[in-house]
């Protein structure tokens, strides 16, 4: 619909054209001339009200969803990651859990409940589900860096530079990866490295 007003404004500009040109014309042809902006702008008008059901947010999309597919675990894993926005990581939890009781070898989820409980401060059962993750898909780097972040809370320096290491090799750009690199290896003394 945002495209329907350029629409009109192009009519709009072609009928002024062909007003200046039928201007010698009789007054008949002249208002037949505008029949087609007037026709686009009651087409543009309409557009709002001929648009499907609209979600005021992302949460009531999301029951919406689950709602018509209740076995899915993309609607779930998005409910989760919507309460971990809002802070609601108890909520979060849930979501990511009734993923893992229906199919218990989702990457995915395990690694947003890895991420989720780390939040709330569970960092062994968070470590346990990070683990669980890369395992899962050892190819993904960001479950890779969650996990090293997870040791490099629990005091794990030295796993937690494996882990972030193990990032990098899959996905070299990875900002945040190189950004915890750094700071654990300055924390563990190795000023020359991080630097690098």
């Amino acid at each position: 619909e945002r495209w329907g007003f350029a629409a009109l404004a192009g009519w709009l500009g072609l009928c002024a054209l062909v007003f200046t040109r039928l201007s010698a014309a009789g007054p008949l042809l002249r208002r037949a001339s505008w029949i087609a902006p007037l026709a686009a702008l009651a087409l543009c008008a309409g557009l709002p009200f001929l648009r499907g059901p609209t979600y005021r947010d992302n949460e009531a999309f999301l029951a919406q969803w689950l709602h018509s597919d209740p076995a899915a675990a993309q609607p779930w894993i998005s409910l989760g990651e919507a309460h971990e926005r809002k802070g609601n990581y108890g909520e979060a939890v849930r979501a990511y859990r009734r993923v893992l009781a229906r199919n218990p070898d989702t990457a995915l989820a395990h690694a947003s409940l890895a991420i989720a409980l780390a939040n709330q401060g569970q960092l062994p059962r968070a470590e346990a589900h990070a683990r669980r993750a890369v395992a899962l898909d050892p190819r993904d780097a960001e479950s890779w860096n969650n996990l090293g972040g997870i040791r490099a809370r629990r005091g794990d320096l030295a796993g937690a530079i494996e882990n972030y290491e193990r990032a990098l090799t899959l996905r070299p750009r990875l900002a945040s990866a190189h950004n915890y690199l750094g700071l654990a290896l300055r924390a563990r003394g190795r000023l020359a490295a991080a630097r690098e």
